[in-house]
């Protein structure tokens, strides 16, 4: 899958700007370390910028520090992108715009099934369960030495992206790769317990209050958070990660839908579901979103009420007709 020319492009340029993209999450933090440790360990020059900051919960990780928001000098050398995780361009905000005013080749890895190829070069494999997972496979086939410290990125990648190997996404490739991260020293305990157990008394206090309201329709589970809530329970949006997967835990629910308000009164939605027929990469599309058949998001500038309703017929269609 284009590993020759993953090659030719690695070995062709010498400057590179790696991204990934907004609300950064386990898989877009650890592959993008992944790929600069790697990229520096054959002596090219890197620059991580990303449209957001990286979350607390993934600190923990050595090099962290690594990534930047700050917008780079328009004069600035860059020779390639690589672009990780990064379904659609709309996903790393002004970023891609910079690289095409300027004209950078983009190398595209990633895992969604709603990738939009846009690349000049596109590593898509809608089979692997992270971008970590696709890196890992990209170093190996290249013949590149991977160390504990990439090992760790990648491991922290596959763990929350699979959640911790829950996921319809956890193949028996998965494993197998955990089992060489394990050989190469990851202590999959010690990352587990830095990324889950590690949640600060405001985010509990806000989970509360997510949870309190919940509503549910033909076994479709709806919660929101408002700014409100934020400032109320002291916590930080990033603290709200995973907090859908406590709705979409409750034994009869099909699927869950989770409104998050931005300061800006922009609606980030995103949608899980547990049963086979119900595919919400499908419905985020209608809204010009994208993800997993499992998982997936869009940003709208509808208010809640108005979203919901209009969520509940998509998500009739689907289960009727396959598609919204």
């Amino acid at each position: 899958m284009h590993l020759k020319s993953i090659n030719n492009f690695f070995n062709k340029h010498r400057i590179f700007l790696i991204t990934s993209h907004i609300e950064p999450d386990g898989d877009s933090i650890g592959c993008q370390l992944a790929m600069a440790i790697q990229l520096e360990k054959i002596k090219k020059i890197v620059f991580i910028i990303n449209p957001e900051p990286v979350p607390k919960k993934y600190r923990f990780l050595h090099r962290w520090k690594n990534i930047s928001t700050e917008k780079p000098e328009y004069n600035i050398i860059i020779d390639a992108a690589i672009f990780l995780d990064v379904g659609d361009t709309k996903r790393v905000s002004w970023l891609f715009d910079f690289v095409k005013e300027k004209n950078i080749p983009i190398l595209n890895i990633d895992h969604h099934a709603s990738n939009t190829q846009y690349g000049n070069i596109n590593y898509v494999d809608t089979e692997a369960s992270s971008t970590s997972e696709c890196i890992f496979d990209i170093f190996k086939a290249l013949g590149m030495t991977i160390n504990k410290e990439i090992c760790e990125c990648i491991a922290t990648g596959i763990i929350t992206d699979t959640g911790r190997f829950s996921f319809k996404n956890t193949s028996d490739k998965t494993f197998r790769i955990c089992a060489e991260l394990a050989c190469c020293g990851v202590d999959f305990y010690s990352l587990s317990n830095s990324i889950y157990n590690k949640r600060s008394f405001e985010s509990i206090r806000l989970l509360s209050s997510v949870l309190s309201t919940i509503k549910v329709f033909e076994r479709i589970a709806f919660v929101r958070l408002t700014q409100k809530m934020l400032k109320e329970s002291g916590a930080n949006e990033e603290d709200s990660e995973g907090f859908v997967n406590f709705v979409l835990s409750i034994g009869n629910i099909k699927a869950a839908v989770f409104f998050r308000e931005k300061s800006n009164g922009e609606i980030r939605v995103s949608l899980r579901a547990k049963e086979e027929n119900i595919d919400v990469n499908k419905i985020a599309s209608f809204f010009a979103g994208g993800g997993h058949p499992r998982a997936a998001g869009f940003r709208s500038l509808k208010n809640m009420e108005e979203l919901e309703k209009e969520l509940l017929i998509e998500f009739q269609k689907i289960e009727l007709h396959g598609k919204p």
